[in-house]
């Protein structure tokens, strides 16, 4: 072992750079503290590998962002953002640093003494890292034989390529690392219809499921329906996921109209109407109601209508009592709906009920593991729950499983971070969530700001912004919380209460909401919250039994005894 000054001759050994408690592997890829291995992101990995060769050197951003994204323009929030993600994995500060210093305006240095020595290189086994891939048209016979890389004449090249690519990490996420992935796709089409995971020939027999769900996992639509029923089904399915609502909810209309008497389409138009974004959901939530109740007229022992009916009772009328009556009774009828015990347990959240709120969201991404939304959701309960350490954790799984999303990722990662104190963290991901939004212009002016005026400065920024924006609805809610942040309770109230008002779906977790905390004792918070619980009773501590027959309204399940 050697103070390692930027070269080592290695031959046929790899290298393994040792820093504080921290191994880092050069041809491994892999970062480790105490046995244990830390997950990264490849380009954060790079990134680490590219400062540790560099011990004590000022290394420029353009310096990097040629090795990093050398042939991709980006911004320098990409950079910021895997500079982020290194401090957090090495439990290091950027007022601090023991690793990583930055140079404002100018780049980064790695502080921290390193040294270095030769490792043997151990060949893994060929199928052990990337899974095989077939391609197939729809229709084409699927056989255990096939040879990874085969490709057929009616398949389009572009989008096999794209097709495969997605399926190669859904595998690499889901651990199948001896598999071939046989791609069943409908020609000259950009869609993935089914997806059959196939272990080697050599190893077990062939085993064909369909594209993972996180509404109904393992279930097709109905065998009976027509052909284009059956596949506007599953594209609702999968925009569902996504949720993309709009495309969801375009998809389940077009199968009602193609079969009028399918309960299942008229469930998951409910839920696709409930995750549609519209700056009132007030304008949706009555279509949403309408098409959940038909699905019960339609077929009273069907689970994912009552799911779809309780989901729209907690996020939007916050009628807690039939919610807890409709999502319990789906569940017993629909036991692997994920998507049901995800509203589950936001319901058991906004009540107080933590303990039991991560249990079913942690039964939610057991079912559909390779559901992006379940493992985010499952992120925010932790939040909710003020577990920010493994709400983070989580949330950096679902960025691997959708990275294109900042979005919806980001933003929580940024609400962790501030309630952890991590300023720095909290405003770098909060400028990834809204860079959709916000042009390079201004995102540059906001970060100059915090670098100027800090936290405060910053947010007082971020609602001028905000004032060209909607003040409708969700929008009332950001706005109000902005002003939590600066300090200036009386106009948080206002648009706090009016959100409320307006049956903001943030506002139904305003009992847990740790962004609402310094605003709990001020005596006027209690009408917020008076207004969310409306004038039904708080559920108590003790779970609740089934109400009696006189109690339950129209919509509401079935006793069963």
């Amino acid at each position: 072992m050697m103070a390692y000054t930027g070269q080592l001759a290695t031959g046929r050994h790899g290298v393994l750079y040792r820093f504080g408690r921290f191994e880092l592997h050069a041809e491994e890829f892999r970062l480790q503290s105490e046995g244990l291995t830390i997950p990264l992101e490849p380009k954060a990995l790079h990134l680490l590998l590219f400062l540790v060769t560099r011990p004590g050197r000022l290394v420029r951003k353009q310096e990097i962002l040629n090795e990093l994204w050398p042939d991709v323009a980006v911004t320098d929030n990409a950079l910021t953002r895997c500079i982020t993600l290194l401090r957090r994995a090495l439990a290091d500060s950027s007022r601090t640093p023991t690793f990583i210093e930055t140079v404002p305006r100018v780049g980064y240095r790695f502080v921290a003494a390193v040294t270095a020595e030769a490792e043997p290189v151990q060949a893994s086994p060929a199928a052990a890292s990337v899974p095989a891939v077939v391609a197939l048209p729809m229709g084409a016979p699927v056989s255990p034989k096939m040879r990874a890389g085969q490709e057929h004449a009616d398949f389009p090249a572009s989008v096999r390529g794209r097709a495969l690519h997605s399926l190669s990490r859904f595998a690499r996420i889901a651990g199948f690392s001896a598999a071939v992935i046989v791609c069943i796709v409908a020609p000259m089409e950009w869609r993935r219809h089914n997806a059959a995971f196939v272990a080697s020939a050599t190893r077990v027999p062939m085993i064909a499921d369909d594209s993972p769900s996180a509404f109904r996992p393992g279930v097709t639509a109905d065998s009976t329906l027509p052909a284009e029923a059956r596949e506007e089904y599953q594209r609702g399915l999968y925009f569902y996921d996504r949720r993309n609502g709009a495309a969801s909810a375009a998809a389940f209309q077009k199968v009602i109209s193609l079969a009028p008497r399918y309960a299942p389409g008229y469930a998951g138009l409910a839920l696709a109407l409930a995750t549609t974004n519209t700056i009132d959901h007030r304008l949706i939530v009555p279509e949403a109601e309408s098409a959940a109740k038909k699905a019960i007229s339609l077929d009273p022992n069907n689970g994912e209508a009552y799911l779809a009916l309780g989901c729209i009772q907690t996020i939007f009328t916050w009628q807690w009592r039939d919610a807890e009556t409709n999502l319990t009774h789906g569940l017993q009828l629909s036991p692997q709906n994920a998507t049901g015990h995800i509203w589950y347990a936001v319901l058991l959240q906004s009540q107080g009920h933590q303990d039991d709120a991560i249990t079913q969201a942690e039964q939610a991404v057991a079912i559909a593991p390779l559901s992006f939304y379940m493992v985010r959701m499952q992120a925010s309960v932790l939040y909710f729950a003020r577990h920010y350490d493994d709400a983070l954790r989580i949330l950096e799984r679902a960025r691997e499983m959708q990275p294109q999303h900042p979005n919806v990722v980001d933003n929580w990662i940024s609400w962790a971070d501030e309630q952890r104190g991590l300023y720095d963290d909290a405003v770098a991901h909060d400028l990834l969530s809204i860079q959709d939004e916000t042009g390079p212009a201004q995102i540059a002016k906001l970060r100059s700001t915090y670098q100027r005026t800090g936290w405060h400065g910053y947010w007082q920024m971020r609602l001028e912004l905000m004032a060209s924006g909607s003040r409708q609805g969700c929008g009332l809610y950001s706005a109000g919380v902005a002003y939590l942040r600066v300090g200036d309770k009386n106009r948080a109230y206002t648009l706090l209460h009016s959100a409320a008002a307006q049956h903001c779906f943030w506002l139904g977790m305003v009992h847990v909401d740790p962004a609402l905390d310094s605003l709990r004792q001020d005596p006027r918070f209690s009408e917020i919250e008076r207004i969310v619980d409306g004038s039904e009773t708080h559920m108590a501590d003790a779970r609740m039994g089934q109400p009696s027959q006189e109690e339950r309204p129209k919509w509401a399940a079935p006793v069963r005894h």
